[in-house]
C-alpha cells in the first residue's frame, strides 16, 4: 500500500463507523461516515444526517470534507455560480461584468468600463455625454464627472473634444 494514502485511510476509519454519529465535514451513508464531497459542508459535530450542506449560489468550495460554510468561497469579480453546491465558478462572458459573490453576470454599461476620450460621466452610473465646447478629455475608460478646460490661449471649438488648440 502506498505510504501517502495511509493517512487517509487512518481519518477514513477513524471516522468510519457503524454505531455513532459523524464528525465535522462528514455525513452518514449506510452506516459509514462519507466526507462531504466539494461544493458542501457540513459543520456539525456528532452528525447522524444523511447528507452535507450546499454552499449558496454565488459561492464554491473545491474542499473535501468542508467543515463550515465558510469553506464556500465567494466567486471573483466577473465570474459567478447560478447553482447551489459549485465546485467552481464560470466566467463572464467578454462584455459582461460582475461583482464577487455573484450568481449572474451583467451586460457592462458605461459606467462599467469608463467613457472615451472626448467624454466625461455627469454622475455615477449615468451614459457619457460629449465633452462641452471649451473642454476635453484624452483619457480611455474615463470616470471622471466632468472634462477639462481649455488652458488660457487655448480652445476647443467641438463638443466631444480630446484635446485643445492654441489660438491663431
Amino acid at each position: 500500500m502506498s505510504s501517502y494514502l495511509l493517512p487517509y485511510l487512518i481519518i477514513v476509519l477513524i471516522n468510519t463507523t457503524f454505531a455513532g454519529n459523524c464528525d465535522h465535514g462528514f455525513f452518514k451513508h449506510r452506516g459509514l461516515c462519507i466526507e462531504c464531497p466539494q461544493g458542501k459542508y457540513q459543520s456539525s459535530n456528532d452528525y447522524s444526517g444523511d447528507s452535507c450542506l450546499d454552499c449558496s449560489v454565488g459561492k464554491y468550495s473545491n474542499t473535501v470534507g468542508a467543515i463550515s460554510p465558510l469553506y464556500c468561497i465567494d466567486c471573483p469579480a466577473n465570474k459567478y455560480s447560478a447553482s447551489t453546491a459549485s465546485i467552481s465558478c464560470s466566467d463572464c462572458l467578454i462584455d459582461e461584468i460582475s461583482f464577487p459573490g455573484s450568481m449572474k453576470c451583467s451586460q457592462m454599461t458605461s459606467a462599467d468600463t469608463g467613457c472615451d476620450p472626448g467624454q466625461y460621466e455627469p454622475c455615477t452610473g449615468c451614459s457619457c455625454q460629449s465633452c462641452p465646447s471649451g473642454h476635453y478629455q484624452p483619457n480611455s475608460d474615463f470616470t471622471g464627472s466632468s472634462c477639462s478646460s481649455c488652458a488660457a490661449g487655448h480652445y476647443a471649438s467641438d463638443t466631444g473634444s480630446t484635446s485643445c488648440t492654441s489660438c491663431p
